[in-house]
């Protein structure tokens, strides 16, 4: 939260003990929550790369403190070029108390392969799925949310395949929550 954010930081590389605390004192806080839901990982937009070894301390102190009333979810992000892929997240999630919130136009924007991706190399994990359209890297609209027929969407090829992609989603076993994200501007 921003709150958060002005109290310790939002740099996974130097402050990231200082956000696991805050991390942990909201979890607690709020125990009787659905889930609870972090970005992964969480840092400044200017760093595009955070050490292996701080991402993997921070996840493995996150599963640990996983109480399994409240799932705790892991919601993938676009901007740290070692933590982006599907890959990357089913090494770092294998063998954690921790499932996954796929974003996918987080996904999108890491190629317009990677939601689908996630549907097949993280299946058991994503429990929840933040829905909306947008755009890759190549369009001037980058974070906009679109709903599923804006007009802009139509035969534009840089947006997310849905229909494609709702295959996908209707075979992942352990889907809980979908989260519509989309901005209808009309």
């Amino acid at each position: 939260s921003y709150y958060s954010y002005k109290r310790v930081g939002f740099n996974a590389s130097d402050d990231y003990k200082k956000i696991l605390s805050d991390i942990e004192d909201y979890y607690i806080s709020f125990s009787k929550i659905k889930y609870f839901l972090c970005h992964f990982p969480f840092q400044s937009f200017t760093h595009t790369s955070i050490k292996n070894d701080i991402l993997y301390n921070i996840i493995q102190t996150l599963s640990a403190m996983t109480n399994p009333q409240t799932p705790f979810l892991i919601e993938n992000t676009s901007i740290v070029t070692n933590c982006s892929s599907a890959e990357h997240y089913r090494t770092f999630l294998t063998n954690t108390n921790l499932n996954l919130c796929l974003d996918i136009g987080h996904a999108h924007l890491v190629s317009s392969k990677e939601p689908f991706n996630f549907c097949q190399i993280l299946k058991e994990k994503i429990l929840a799925i933040h829905y909306y359209n947008t755009p890759n890297k190549q369009h001037n609209k980058i974070g906009y949310h679109y709903c599923y027929n804006h007009t802009d969407i139509i035969n534009d090829n840089r947006f997310i395949n849905l229909h494609s992609l709702s295959t996908y989603i209707n075979n992942l076993p352990n889907l809980m929550w979908i989260v519509d994200e989309s901005f209808d501007r009309s």
